[in-house]
C-alpha cells in the first residue's frame, strides 16, 4: 500500500482545518420558533414579537477562536411563573378575612375602652415598632402562603391561631385584674436565745410614706419605704392599678422619674391589686436620699404609674 506523500497530506490536513474554522464562524441559523403572539423576534421589521420573552444565548465556540459571536434568540422558559400566576390571582373570599376582622375589632375596642393606655402605647417608640414588624410579617406571610399552601383551610387556621395568640398576649392581660394580697415581712430576729416579747406584730420599721399616681392610667394606693434589718423594703399598700402586660417594678434615683432607664429593676409586679411587698437589692438604702417607685410596662416601654414616697 502506498502512502501519500508528506506534501499532500499536509494540503489535506490543512484543508481539514480551514473547513473546521468556516464552520465554526458560520452563524448558525435562527431557531423555527416563534414568540407567543406567532411573531420570529429574529425576523428583520418585527414589531409584535415580545422580547422579554426571549434571551440572547452566545455562541461559546467562536467566542473561543476568538472570532465574532453570533448572538442566538431562543425562548425562556417561564412555565413556574405562569404556573404561579392563578394561585396570585386567586381573589380571597371574605371568609377568609375573619383573622384580620378580628384583630382589628379586638384593637378597636382596647382603643375605646382604655383610650389613655392606648394612645400611650402610641407614642412608644418600642411599641411603634413590635405593630409594624408585626403588619409587615402579616402581609408577607399571606403573600407567601399562597404560593406555597394550596389548603385554603390551612392558610386561614394558621392566621386565625397566629391572631388570637397576639390578641391572648397583648390584650387580655389589659382586662385581667389579678389581686394579691400579703402579710409584711418579719420584723428584725431576736437575739439568739432570747425570748421574744409577747404580743409583738411583726412588721418592718415604717420609714416613708407616698402616694400612687397614674401615668396615662389609672392608679391609687400608697407606696411605702421601709427597713427591716440592713434590707430596704417596698410596700404597695391597698393599692389598684389599671392592669396591662409584662408590668416590672423598678426603683429610680430621683423625684418623679417616669423612665426606667438608670434604675434598678426589682421583680415582676406580682398582681395589679391589693398588697404586696418587695425587697430591694442590697446596697441600696431607699430611706436615704430621693426615690421613685416606678411601674413600667416592659414589652411596650411606657410607664404605668409611680410615686416619690417623703
Amino acid at each position: 500500500m502506498r502512502r501519500a506523500p508528506l506534501s499532500t497530506m499536509g494540503r489535506r490536513w490543512g484543508d481539514r482545518r480551514r473547513q473546521r474554522g468556516a464552520a465554526v464562524s458560520t452563524p448558525p441559523p435562527l431557531p423555527a420558533r416563534t414568540g407567543v403572539d406567532g411573531a420570529d423576534p429574529g425576523a428583520s421589521g418585527s414589531t409584535t414579537g415580545d422580547p422579554a420573552r426571549w434571551h440572547a444565548v452566545p455562541d461559546r465556540a467562536s467566542a473561543r477562536t476568538g472570532r465574532s459571536v453570533t448572538a442566538v434568540m431562543y425562548p425562556m422558559d417561564t412555565s413556574r411563573i405562569r404556573g404561579m400566576a392563578p394561585k396570585l390571582r386567586r381573589v380571597l373570599k371574605p371568609w377568609e378575612f375573619l383573622p384580620e376582622l378580628v384583630v382589628v375589632g379586638g384593637l378597636g375596642f382596647f382603643l375605646v375602652t382604655k383610650t389613655d393606655a392606648a394612645l400611650a402605647t402610641m407614642t412608644s417608640p418600642r411599641a411603634l415598632t413590635i405593630m409594624g414588624a408585626g403588619l409587615v410579617a402579616w402581609v408577607v406571610g399571606r403573600f407567601l402562603l399562597r404560593m406555597w399552601l394550596r389548603s385554603i383551610m390551612i392558610q386561614f387556621g394558621l392566621f386565625a391561631l397566629v391572631g388570637l395568640g397576639a390578641l391572648a398576649v397583648i390584650l387580655v392581660p389589659a382586662y385581667r385584674v389579678t389581686t394579691v394580697i400579703e402579710a409584711p415581712p418579719p420584723a428584725i430576729a431576736p437575739v439568739a436565745g432570747a425570748p421574744a416579747a409577747a404580743g409583738t406584730t411583726a412588721a418592718p420599721v415604717a420609714g416613708r410614706t407616698g402616694t400612687f399616681k397614674g401615668i396615662d392610667h389609672r392608679a391609687s394606693g400608697t407606696v411605702t419605704f421601709s427597713k427591716n434589718g440592713a434590707t430596704s423594703v417596698i410596700g404597695l399598700i391597698d393599692f389598684e392599678i389599671e392592669p396591662g402586660p409584662d408590668y416590672k417594678v423598678y426603683v429610680v434615683p430621683g423625684s418623679d422619674q417616669r423612665k426606667a432607664a438608670g434604675g434598678t429593676r426589682i421583680e415582676a409586679l406580682r398582681g395589679n391589686k391589693g398588697t404586696q411587698y418587695y425587697e430591694a437589692p442590697a446596697g441600696i438604702d431607699l430611706t436615704s436620699g430621693e426615690w421613685t417607685l416606678l411601674i413600667w410596662c416592659e414589652i411596650f416601654g411606657v410607664p404605668i404609674a409611680n410615686a416619690t414616697p417623703s
